[in-house]
């Protein structure tokens, strides 16, 4: 895991300005972690600073922007990590961590292997939506 600043925009509608820090720290936590955030899995926020005064906008919303220090996952193509197998069919081995999905097909594995397995891997390719889709091959 990696730590990375991310830079945000936060928009509050009048009727939550009552407590408009903690809506803030909401919005981060609803829609910022366990998220895909330009191509990062954010694992945990670990801390929020607004940057800058709020500016209100012509439809009478506010906008924060906001720094979150985050610890993230970035699976790197040709990066190696341990991949556990959770599931398994006639095309491959899958591993299946929040909004991450690893596959390896059967022809890329050295060797057979069974659910609850635990090899090491390097991711080959990675598709990036609302979740992190990558294709590994076996190391070993």
């Amino acid at each position: 895991m990696q730590i990375h600043e991310l830079i945000t925009s936060v928009y509050l509608e009048p009727i939550q300005f009552n407590n408009a820090n903690a809506n803030v720290l909401k919005y981060i936590d609803n829609n910022i972690q366990d998220n895909v955030i330009n191509g990062l899995y954010v694992n945990q926020v670990l801390n929020v600073r607004i940057l800058a005064n709020p500016k209100v906008l012509l439809n009478g919303n506010v906008k924060y922007d906001v720094e979150c220090k985050c610890e993230v996952i970035d699976p790197v193509v040709g990066s190696t990590l341990p991949f556990t197998v959770t599931s398994v069919n006639k095309v491959g081995y899958f591993s299946k961590d929040k909004k991450i999905s690893y596959f390896m097909p059967l022809h890329y594995s050295k060797k057979t292997l069974n659910i609850n397995d635990q090899i090491d891997v390097v991711v080959v390719g990675k598709r990036i939506e609302d979740n992190i889709v990558c294709i590994v091959k076996s190391c070993n």
